[in-house]
């Protein structure tokens, strides 16, 4: 019996999807959260939802500190524009 090769890929297409990695408060940004983008696109001014905090995206940052306007698929991107830390 043979086995189907799966080739897991992510699609860039549709609704953002992803894992909150870290999320903390920092004087004067508010609510930052770390997030790995596992599906989708995530563009700048996307509603988010992370538990029980929402927001639009004021501003997205890379690992450097470089403004992003669009990530997709296995991006870790610094969010801000949540109204509350996420658990």
């Amino acid at each position: 019996v043979s086995e189907a090769v799966v080739d897991p890929k992510a699609d860039p297409h549709g609704k953002a999807q992803g894992a909150v990695i870290e999320a903390k408060l920092e004087k004067g940004r508010g609510p930052v959260v770390s997030v790995l983008v596992q599906q989708g696109t995530l563009t700048q001014g996307d509603v988010v939802v992370a538990g029980t905090a929402f927001g639009k995206i004021r501003t997205m940052t890379d690992e450097k500190g470089n403004k992003l306007a669009k990530v997709g698929p296995s991006t870790p991107v610094e969010i801000v524009g949540l109204n509350a830390v996420p658990d």
